[in-house]
């Protein structure tokens, strides 16, 4: 591992490296089996390839566990939201909005799904609450 730096190394390991590295990464005990994992936005500041491509990488570490956890991802962007969810909680001013589930397959790729009519679907149901001036009481 070149300096011991995540980069430098390959396969899972280099992956497993570089999501421990990521800020606002916190792991919670939890009964049963096992953890569940908080991710605040993760890849707010990376440009667009490198955050396809670490959420690639996420997706296929997760997939890959035989206990998956429960992974509570935070983030701003609507398309990272439809891509990365298979659960997606709206809120509105610190309030839950409404329980979104993305019923697409896995695994999912932006390049292949832009443009078909379930992320387009989603995404405008998403697009829409966000507009939208009803508040839930």
């Amino acid at each position: 591992a070149h300096g011991g730096h995540p980069a430098g190394r390959t396969g899972g390991a280099g992956r497993a490296g570089r999501m421990r590295a990521l800020p606002g990464q916190r792991q919670i005990p939890q009964r049963g089996n096992g953890a569940f994992l908080i991710l605040d936005e993760p890849f707010g500041a990376l440009d667009p390839k490198i955050r396809a491509t670490l959420q690639q990488e996420l997706e296929a570490l997760w997939q890959k566990e035989e206990k998956r956890k429960t992974i509570v991802f935070v983030t701003h962007d609507i398309n990272e939201a439809v891509i990365m969810a298979d659960r997606i909680i709206f809120m509105k001013p610190g309030r839950i909005h409404a329980d979104i589930p993305v019923k697409m397959g896995r695994p999912r790729r932006e390049q292949n799904m832009v443009g078909t009519a379930p992320y387009c679907n989603l995404r405008s149901e998403i697009i829409d609450m966000f507009y939208s001036e009803e508040t839930t009481g």
